[in-house]
């Protein structure tokens, strides 16, 4: 999984505006954009992406020509989806889910009505909750986070633009957040509460940004939550941030038939799908559930071999001396050298 996002200030009068220069490592399967107003009173405005995107970028054409300076563009490219597999792949499917479920509760799986196919769906897509966020049971971690769920995030700021929008699934951001490109070598940013950020900001100022915060948005109508991400200092220039995130992956269906994960765990999905039925229908933990946490325990201990974490840039950073309290001089009665220099 994997998604860039970013914001563009846009010039009056204009009809169309080219995201280009992205080096994406894909070709966008989804573009999304938005246009922010730069206040109450201004005129509305839509926008639409033209044309296919490429590597390097897309083009956003504007219902009109914009009437002042102050709007600005939101956007965010995603590659395609996290799991891609065929019809006869070992991964457990919707299809399959629902098939089982429903012999379990004693239904034809062919002739479901309409209140047991609500009823089959409900518990599949509370067994797919209980399987990507395992409740706390014997000899599990309950704050571990499967490695399927990660995606690599990357936003690229505009010089006076302090808040990004992430992209739709997005659920939260795993560690700190480095730097890109030429700037790989600055320090990487820390994630702070909104309340800290926000009191940080009280100070003023421009520059590279050094910490910052996710915030939910209202929802509005249809749509759903977004998660937003706000920068301090507010950008002075163009920078590429790049992080790791949590997918929120939304309900199965048949358009999105496979949860993630893949084959591994498709004896883990099918019991805690079962083992959501078997508590709903009988009020009861039993073989399914045993069932359920006995896989639970063994897929997080694989998983947890084979995950690893992003530190980012591992290099050496000349601008930066760490402050007395994170690098000692001495440590065990023996000093500390870099080059043959005392620290």
């Amino acid at each position: 999984m994997f998604f860039r996002s970013g914001t563009l200030t846009l010039e009056a009068g204009i009809l169309e505006k080219e995201v280009s220069g992205l080096a994406l490592p894909f070709v966008p399967s989804q573009v999304t954009c938005a246009l922010r107003l730069p206040d109450a009173d201004s005129p509305y405005v839509t926008c639409a992406v033209m044309g296919t995107p490429t590597e390097d970028g897309f083009l956003v054409a504007f219902s009109a020509p914009l009437p002042s300076a102050g709007y600005a563009l939101d956007w965010c490219v995603m590659d395609g989806e996290a799991v891609t597999l065929d019809g006869d792949s070992l991964a457990a499917s919707y299809a399959e889910l629902k098939s089982a479920v429903a012999r379990y509760l004693g239904y034809d799986p062919a002739n479901l009505t309409e209140s047991q196919t609500a009823e089959v769906d409900s518990c599949v897509q509370s067994g797919i909750r209980n399987f990507y966020y395992p409740p706390k049971v014997e000899g599990v971690d309950e704050t571990y986070e499967w490695s399927f769920l990660r995606q690599t995030c990357s936003v690229q700021t505009s010089a006076g633009v302090g808040e990004y929008r992430m992209a739709d699934g997005f659920g939260k951001a795993r560690g700190d957040i480095y730097f890109a490109g030429d700037d790989r070598e600055m320090r990487p940013l820390t994630v702070v509460p909104v309340g800290t950020l926000l009191a940080f900001r009280r100070r003023g100022g421009t520059g590279a940004p050094r910490c910052a915060a996710f915030r939910f948005k209202a929802t509005f109508g249809t749509k759903g939550q977004y998660v937003e991400m706000m920068l301090y200092p507010v950008p002075d220039r163009a920078y590429e941030l790049t992080f790791s995130g949590e997918a929120d992956t939304g309900r199965l269906s048949a358009d999105r038939p496979f949860p993630l994960g893949g084959p591994s765990f498709a004896e883990l999905v099918t019991e805690s799908c079962l083992a959501s039925a078997e508590r709903r229908v009988n009020d009861e933990a039993g073989i399914h559930a045993e069932a359920f946490r006995t896989l639970l325990v063994s897929m997080i201990a694989k998983d947890r071999a084979r995950s690893g974490a992003e530190y980012g840039f591992m290099g050496d950073r000349p601008d930066y001396v760490p402050p007395p309290t994170v690098c000692r001089r001495t440590v065990g009665g023996l000093r500390i050298t870099r080059n043959g220099n005392p620290l």
